[in-house]
């Protein structure tokens, strides 16, 4: 019979905590490769703090951030000199990432930091962030960028909502759309898709209720099929009796 060999729980437990800090250790690199450099980032609302790490340390840099929309003006005409002052090796050097978040297609950033208009600066450094309210030039925001930001006042970097802040806010919408379509302020489309989704959900429910309180009749089968067969007993062949007969005789 072979042996099974029974790897030690110690040696187990050196390997998983080894995987674990190689997993840490190369977590920072796996976002830096995502970031190139030289480049303004595009953000999201998924990717903004996984790549600026804005409240759990800004490991992968400090970061100026242009909150824009499509339609601006003004953000159009200052998106050449922000992709030239992405490419500066001053700032890169410097380790100054330029990110940028379209703001009506990711409210839930805008919100976070309180964006009201087009196009607003803001540079998240060491846990803390600087409005830039300045000429939009690449020198001027260069200079900010470098030093000039030492004199403004510093605002803690907001954390970013919980899932219970976005569970509350998807209800407040939800709500408010309710109350719009009953009031009649929604267009008519809406208002018959909420009249269909109420209509839809009742008969759904009326369904679960009658499956949960609907009293469940036992099968009886006929009696014909329930009496059960008693088996025959075995019957001796003749020629075995007469064989069995002439041993006792003897």
């Amino acid at each position: 019979m072979s042996k099974v060999s029974v790897i030690p729980c110690s040696r187990i437990f050196r390997v998983v905590a080894a995987i674990l800090l190689i997993s840490l250790v190369s977590l920072p690199y796996a976002q830096a490769n995502e970031i190139e450099e030289g480049k303004v980032v595009e953000l999201t609302d998924k990717t903004f703090e996984h790549l600026t790490q804005a409240s759990t340390g800004m490991t992968t840099g400090s970061w100026f951030i242009k909150f824009y929309a499509s339609w601006c003006g003004h953000c159009k005409s200052m998106a050449a000199g922000y992709d030239l002052l992405a490419m500066d090796e001053e700032l890169i050097a410097k380790g100054i990432v330029l990110g940028k978040v379209e703001v009506p297609d990711h409210r839930e950033v805008g919100k976070r930091f309180g964006i009201k208009g087009f196009p607003t600066l803001i540079f998240l450094h060491r846990s803390k962030m600087y409005r830039y309210s300045g000429i939009r030039s690449v020198d001027s925001m260069k200079k900010f960028l470098l030093s000039e930001y030492e004199k403004v006042d510093g605002l803690p970097i907001p954390q970013p909502p919980t899932a219970m802040d976005q569970l509350t806010e998807t209800a407040k919408q939800i709500y408010g759309e309710v109350k719009d379509a009953v009031n009649g302020k929604a267009g008519k489309g809406t208002q018959w898709a909420f009249i269909l989704t109420g209509v839809l959900f009742l008969m759904t429910l009326a369904s679960l209720l009658l499956v949960i309180f609907m009293p469940v009749k036992k099968y009886t089968a006929p009696s014909g099929t329930t009496a059960s067969k008693e088996p025959k007993p075995t019957e001796t062949p003749p020629e075995k009796e007469k064989d069995a007969v002439a041993k006792k005789t003897e």
